[in-house]
C-alpha cells in the first residue's frame, strides 16, 4: 500500500511506502510550505507513530498535515474523493497560509541514538527535533514593555523575559499561555491565526459548515477506532483539527469561530487527559471556557465519545472577515451574561489621584481611554477595547491606574466608554475663567508648596493671563 504526498504549494503528487520515513521527511525538507499526506483506513495507527519518527529523523511535521481518506470521509458524511478533495483543498490552504518567521523552535536530541545511516542521509538534521513551543513576534511584543499576561498565565512557569522566552526543560507545549496574549503575538505553531482563518475559508464549500474536531495526533487515533466500531451511522459532519494539545487553541481564536458560525468540538476524553502530561494546561483550558461561557455566546463542546459529535455542522452566521476584536466581542457577549474573573479581559480602576494628564490615554495602544471635559472633567474606558497590556498603569506619573483581570458581560456587549474618575472644573480664583480639572491644580498647588513655601503656589488657581497680571503686580510693589 502505497502514502500519498501532495506538495501544499505546487500540487505535486509523489507515491511514497508508509514506512519510508527517510523518504518523506527528504520531501518535508525540500517542500517550502509542507505537504499533505494521504492514507487509508487499513494502516491503523500509522500517523502516530509516523510523526513520531519523522520528528526523530529531524523533519519539521509541523509543515506535514495527514488525511486519513477512508475515516475523514465518514467523518466529514462525504463520499470518500469529495471529502479526500475537500481535505486537501483546506490543509494545503493552511499550510501555505503559516507565517514564515519567526521560525520553528528546534532542539538537539543528543541522547536518542541515532545510526550512521541516518547521520550519512540526514545529516545535522538527524540530531535536532522540532518542537511547539509558542512562538512570539519579538519586536511587537517588546512595544508593550509592561505586559507580562502569558507569564502569568503559563501552568510550569515555563516563560520567561520580554519577550517571553519558553524553557525547554519545562514547557510542556500546551499552548495555554497562547490564550492570554492581549494581540495574539504569541501563538501555538501548530494553529496559527491566518492558516485557520484560510482553512475555515477553504471549508465553506461543503454544506452544511463542518464542525471542527480539536485534538491532538495521539487522540485522533482513538477518535479512528471509534469510527471503525461503526455505531449508529450518522455522519457528524465534522473535520479533524490536529494541535499539539487542546489548550492551544487560543479563546480568541474561539471566539472567532463562534462569531462565524463554526462549532467547536474538544476530543479529550477524561482518562486519556488525567494521563497526559499536557493535563495542567488542559485542564486550566477548560476551567477558562467554562467561565468564559458565562460571559460570551460560545458554541463548543467537550466530547467523550463520537457519538456526541453527530449533527454539529451547520452555516456560518458571519462573513469570513478580519473582525476587529471589538467587533467579536460585543457580537459575542451575552444578554445574560455576568461577570467573571481569570479570563484575558481586562478593566482599569482609577483613584482620586487622576490629574487627567492624558499620559494614560497617549500610551494606551487599543484606545481604551480617552479624557473628555464638558460640565467636568472625565477619564472614560471601554472595556471591549482594552487589552490588559497594563502600558497604562506604567504611563501614569501619580500611581492611579490599578488593572483588574474581568469580565463584565454588559459593559462588553455595549461596548461603550464608561466613566472611570472624574474632576470638577478649576476655576481661576480672580477672573474666573477655566483652567483645568480640579484634581490638576489641587496636585501642582501640592508640589509648588514643597518646592517654594514663600506662597508661590497661588499662582496655581490663577488662569495664565491673571498670573502675568499677579506677577507684573507683585514687582510694581517690590
Amino acid at each position: 500500500m502505497e502514502l500519498l504526498v501532495i506538495d501544499a504549494d505546487t500540487g505535486r503528487e509523489v507515491r511514497v511506502d508508509p514506512q519510508d520515513l527517510p523518504r518523506i521527511a527528504d520531501l518535508l525538507d525540500s517542500s517550502n510550505s509542507g505537504l499533505v499526506l494521504i492514507g487509508l483506513a487499513a494502516t491503523p495507527g500509522y500517523w502516530p507513530q509516523a510523526r513520531r519518527r519523522l520528528a526523530e529523523l529531524g523533519a519539521d511535521t509541523l509543515k506535514a498535515r495527514y488525511i486519513d481518506a477512508d475515516r475523514d470521509a465518514i467523518l466529514l458524511g462525504s463520499r470518500r474523493e469529495e471529502a479526500t478533495s475537500l481535505l486537501v483543498k483546506a490543509w494545503s490552504a493552511f499550510l501555505k497560509a503559516t507565517p514564515r518567521s519567526p521560525q520553528p523552535r528546534v532542539k538537539a536530541s543528543l541522547n536518542r541514538r541515532v545510526s550512521r545511516r541516518e547521520l550519512l542521509r540526514r545529516g545535522p538534521y538527524a540530531t535536532l527535533e522540532y518542537t511547539a513551543t509558542p512562538l512570539v513576534l519579538s519586536e511587537e511584543c517588546s512595544r508593550l514593555a509592561s505586559c507580562r499576561l502569558c507569564l502569568e498565565a503559563c501552568p510550569y512557569n515555563a516563560l520567561s523575559e520580554k519577550p517571553p522566552e519558553p524553557d525547554p526543560a519545562r514547557c510542556a507545549e500546551c499552548g495555554f499561555c497562547t490564550s492570554f496574549c492581549p494581540n495574539e503575538y504569541l501563538w501555538d505553531p501548530t494553529s496559527p491565526k491566518s492558516s485557520l482563518r484560510s482553512f475555515i475559508e477553504a471549508l465553506t464549500s461543503h454544506e452544511p459548515m463542518p464542525a471542527l474536531i480539536v485534538t491532538c495526533s495521539k487522540l485522533r487515533e482513538k477518535l479512528y477506532e471509534e469510527v471503525d466500531k461503526g455505531g449508529t451511522g450518522r455522519a457528524p459532519g465534522a473535520v479533524i483539527y490536529e494541535v499539539s494539545c487542546i489548550a492551544s487553541l487560543p479563546l480568541s481564536r474561539l471566539m472567532y469561530l463562534a462569531y462565524t458560525g463554526v462549532a467547536v468540538l474538544y476530543y479529550c476524553p477524561a482518562d486519556e487527559q488525567a494521563l497526559c502530561p499536557k493535563r495542567q494546561g488542559a485542564d486550566r483550558y477548560f476551567e477558562t471556557l467554562r467561565k468564559a461561557a458565562n460571559v460570551f455566546k460560545l458554541d463548543y463542546k467537550a466530547i467523550e465519545t463520537l457519538e456526541e459529535a453527530f449533527n454539529r455542522g451547520k452555516a456560518l452566521q458571519a462573513p469570513l472577515r478580519d473582525a476587529a476584536r471589538e467587533d467579536v466581542v460585543r457580537s459575542l457577549s451575552r444578554e445574560d451574561g455576568g461577570v467573571e474573573e481569570g479570563l484575558p479581559f481586562y478593566m482599569v480602576r482609577v483613584s482620586e489621584e487622576c490629574t487627567f494628564c492624558g499620559a494614560c490615554v497617549s500610551r494606551c495602544p487599543a484606545e481604551a481611554l480617552r479624557v473628555e471635559a464638558a460640565e467636568k472633567y472625565r477619564l472614560l474606558f471601554s472595556h471591549a477595547r482594552c487589552i490588559g497590556c497594563g502600558e497604562c498603569v506604567l504611563a501614569c506619573p501619580e500611581n492611579a491606574v490599578q488593572l483588574i483581570g474581568l469580565a463584565d458581560a454588559q459593559l462588553l456587549r455595549s461596548g461603550k466608554h464608561v466613566e472611570v474618575v472624574s474632576s470638577p472644573i478649576a476655576r481661576c480664583q480672580l477672573c474666573g475663567r477655566p483652567i483645568g480639572p480640579e484634581s490638576m491644580v489641587r496636585r501642582v498647588k501640592e508640589r509648588l508648596e514643597e518646592a517654594f513655601p514663600s506662597g508661590a503656589s497661588e499662582a496655581a488657581q490663577l488662569c495664565p493671563e491673571c498670573r502675568v497680571k499677579a506677577g507684573l503686580a507683585a514687582r510694581n510693589e517690590d
